[in-house]
């Protein structure tokens, strides 16, 4: 066995997508990895592989970042794409793998490392990493019940799981549904807003979370520009993008992007706001916008977060039904010189936007 770990080259793209692909039982393509890797920052990015003969065994990618951390941007690396061959686990491979993609990170100016995984213990035990366990939600609301149930069943889910839904959907449906109409018939309604499908400036974002940072000390949130937002809303080749913001006397106080599938659902891939009253109004808005839709569904959030509790208690009120998600969140400090606010879980306002938005089974 001769190995050796390298940069990935043009000419071991396929093998790469290959290896991914067999392993998870995905379907990506080359297209995928050049648009997480190379369009957006693509001189920060890392993507380590190791070869034996040519064949590619291993792969690890940094996808670069930026984070505002207690009001400094910051450059931080999501880490994805950890692979290995079967026939190479129980070796050091990986780790030496990984080993080499942080020290390159560190080189190209990353801080931090994060990301998400349901395997937290070899990043506990084997890349140093600290690791958060059963903070991560999603949060489902049924609009059509019967649709639902056939498209569920559509799904690579097992039947024991297929049966559950089948069972519950219509209970669930009808508690969602009267919980949505007592919110309509107790809530003031306010008609001093106006929801646009495109932000003013920029700048109208970086402000609503400068306001929410003075309310929240030490957040810790996706540093947003119109570039970062090109990239991973108006030109994500997974999934297309519907953008609303509200704004009250040009002021912006809440937002969401909302991502459409082909199987007719919507995810509320961020869904932030200022105060509960328009936080309110607007997913009121965006129900109504999808009410022949299947289901909305809140993919992730850290329950930790307090943006984040208040967020699923919003939800909640409008019927969506919670429950928890199998990843964990892993962090390690590189060169960030304040790691107590670093690791403190709850300062991370994580949403789905934190991740690439590859449509996935519900």
């Amino acid at each position: 066995m001769t190995t050796e770990i390298k940069n990935a080259e043009e000419k071991y793209l396929k093998k790469i997508i290959d290896l991914h692909n067999i392993n998870l039982k995905d379907d990506r393509k080359v297209s995928d990895w050049k648009w997480e890797y190379k369009d957006n920052y693509p001189n920060s990015s890392v993507f380590k592989i190791i070869i034996d003969n040519e064949d590619v065994i291993g792969t690890q990618g940094m996808i670069p970042i930026y984070l505002n951390v207690n009001g400094e941007t910051i450059l931080s690396g999501k880490s994805e794409n950890s692979l290995i061959n079967k026939k190479y686990r129980g070796s050091t491979l990986f780790t030496d793998l990984y080993f080499s993609a942080l020290k390159e990170s560190e080189e190209k100016g990353m801080s931090f490392i994060w990301g998400f995984t349901p395997a937290y213990k070899v990043w506990r035990y084997k890349l140093g990493f600290k690791d958060y366990s059963d903070l991560m939600f999603g949060s489902l609301l049924v609009l059509k019940p019967i649709n639902y149930i056939k498209s569920f069943l559509k799904t690579k889910n097992s039947l024991k799981y297929k049966l559950l839904i089948i069972l519950s959907t219509l209970p669930l449906y009808l508690y969602s549904s009267i919980n949505r109409h007592l919110v309509y018939l107790t809530k003031k309604h306010k008609d001093d807003y106006l929801i646009k499908t495109k932000y003013n400036n920029i700048s109208d974002i970086q402000e609503l979370f400068q306001r929410l940072s003075n309310k929240y000390i030490n957040l810790i949130y996706l540093q947003q520009t119109d570039n970062y937002l090109k990239w991973r809303i108006e030109n994500n080749p997974n999934l297309r993008y519907e953008t609303y913001y509200l704004y009250q006397n040009n002021i912006l106080k809440a937002y969401c992007y909302l991502a459409i599938t082909n199987k007719n659902t919507s995810y509320l891939s961020d869904f932030t706001f200022e105060d509960e009253t328009y936080g309110m109004e607007l997913l009121n808005y965006l129900i109504d916008k999808n009410k022949n839709k299947n289901c909305i569904y809140f993919l992730i959030g850290n329950i930790s977060n307090p943006l984040i509790i208040n967020i699923k208690k919003i939800l909640e009120k409008f019927g969506f039904i919670s429950k928890k998600n199998n990843s964990s969140i892993v962090i390690k400090n590189l060169n960030y010189q304040n790691e107590k606010i670093l690791y403190e879980i709850k300062n991370w306002y994580i949403n789905d936007l934190w991740t690439e938005g590859f449509e996935r089974d519900i």
